[in-house]
């Protein structure tokens, strides 16, 4: 039976509280069903997270839970290459063959399908066999539902989710589904594992992530499955992200004319190498990872002229097979990470520990504004109950009482990406009718939430709607 609990999760508590209360309104409840809206995808889309994800998580942490094996190069290969097809899938479901230039589509394809083989190549030359040396995978990507602010007197933490239900209970189930969980094999200790494709790396993003208590209340659920189902002591003290740099999609910048100039392209050098052609016998052809580069010495130096940028996926067949790798950025990630490039790439965060107050104040706090957004929800149901709907402005005016927006650096960052909800805060023309500017229904992604909304006639089993932008 569906859940009848409020159900959240980090994403969105995160958008509400530290980023834009409109914006988790618009992704999370509103709509005609209640769980959002989506923007309709349309334009080239880049690599996300879960293509990222699919690989490792599937091609290589499940293998690793259920065997307990390293899984060949072979098996993390086929997971890649699934994934490289529902990317090709993805922009071939949006039409852009009929609106862009065959080539430059072709050239984007190839980008992109070659950064997501690059990242997941990385974390394999990188990590993967000190991490399966370190850690026992014991978990991997599964849903869970805390139930926290219960009032039926199971008590926080206690019982299943259905259970709470079952009672009426007016408790918040807290949806997680962490990467990965893994035991330490020395020690018996647990850890947690969030793996995070992103296109920044500063240091002071970085740093976040050790203020982030809610990524450690991520792991509630796992933490209470291992309780009931090994120690009713067991905690999980630590977490790491692995975060995986794709780089910016930008235009080269010019120091002199201080400007991007130029085509735009994918600025890591998981896709694009340096390239110097050869002229035999005089020049050998060949290949570097970076322009500006330190020697053996210590000394910066900079490339010659006659090196100019190259995607990976051109390097010769006879090259790559010859040294014994399955594709071309197989072959570029094994040659680069001797010379520490892969740094840039993969630089992973922790361990954090966890603080017990921190996450109870979390979990305090969470419950209370969760609260605060039934009793908003509530209150725009109730306006457009009496016949006030989403254009009119009495429901935009309950709209603004009830749920603010925050504008400025929420509506467009400062590397120039903006909201994908900007046209409906804005009032672009048609805003009345969000499925007529390119919005549609948002399709939970959290299992037990897909299945409330399915119980609750709000959504088909499968409604075939066409993929929204993340």
């Amino acid at each position: 039976m569906a859940l009848t609990i409020w159900l959240t999760d980090r994403s969105r508590y995160e958008t509400g509280v530290g980023r834009c209360a409109r914006l988790r309104y618009l992704q999370a409840h509103a709509g005609p069903n209640g769980y959002g809206w989506a923007r309709q995808a349309q334009s080239m889309p880049a690599v996300t997270g879960t293509l990222i994800h699919d690989p490792i998580t599937e091609g290589i942490l499940r293998p690793l839970m259920e065997t307990d094996e390293r899984p060949s190069d072979a098996q993390i290969h086929q997971a890649i290459a699934s994934a490289q097809l529902k990317y090709r899938l993805q922009v071939s479901s949006r039409g852009l063959v009929h609106t862009t230039d065959p080539q430059e589509l072709e050239l984007r394809v190839q980008e992109q399908c070659t950064l997501l083989e690059g990242l997941v190549w990385t974390w394999v030359a990188a990590a993967l066999d000190q991490f399966h040396e370190e850690w026992k995978v014991i978990e991997v990507e599964q849903e869970h539902v805390t139930v926290v602010g219960c009032t039926c007197g199971i008590g926080d933490r206690l019982g299943t989710a259905e259970e709470h239900s079952a009672r009426s209970c007016a408790g918040i189930g807290w949806m997680t589904r962490g990467d990965c969980i893994t035991q330490r094999r020395t020690t018996g200790t647990y850890a947690y594992h969030d793996f995070k494709s992103t296109g920044m790396n500063s240091g002071n993003w970085r740093d976040t992530w050790y203020h982030r208590v809610q990524v450690m209340a991520g792991v509630l659920g796992a933490e209470d499955a291992l309780r009931a189902t090994v120690d009713p002591s067991v905690t999980i003290d630590e977490i790491y992200i692995q975060p995986l740099y794709k780089g910016r999609h930008a235009a080269t910048w010019d120091p002199i004319a201080k400007a991007a100039v130029g085509p735009k392209f994918q600025d890591s050098p998981l896709c694009y190498g340096w390239h110097r052609p050869g002229n035999p016998p005089m020049v050998e052809e060949a290949w570097a990872a970076k322009y500006d580069y330190v020697d053996e010495d210590g000394a910066k130096r900079r490339l010659t002229k006659d090196y100019t940028r190259k995607g990976i996926w051109t390097l010769p067949e006879a090259l790559w097979k010859a040294n014994g790798a399955l594709s071309p950025s197989h072959y570029w990630v094994r040659w680069i990470a001797p010379t520490g490039v892969l740094a840039d790439v993969w630089n992973p965060i922790g361990p954090i520990y966890r603080e017990q107050w921190k996450l109870d104040q979390f979990l305090t706090q969470m419950a209370a504004e969760e609260q605060q957004w039934q009793s908003r929800v509530w209150g725009l149901y109730n306006v457009a109950s009496g016949g006030s709907g989403w254009e009119t402005e009495t429901f935009q005016r309950a709209l603004d009482t009830l749920v603010p927006q925050a504008r400025g650096e929420a509506c467009q960052n400062a590397f120039g990406d903006r909201c994908s909800m900007l046209p409906l805060c804005n009032r672009a023309e048609g805003w009345q009718t969000p499925e007529a500017i390119g919005f549609i229904a948002r399709r939970p992604h959290h299992t037990p939430e897909l299945e409330q909304a399915i119980g609750r006639g709000l959504l088909p089993p499968d409604d075939g709607a066409a993929e929204g932008d993340e």
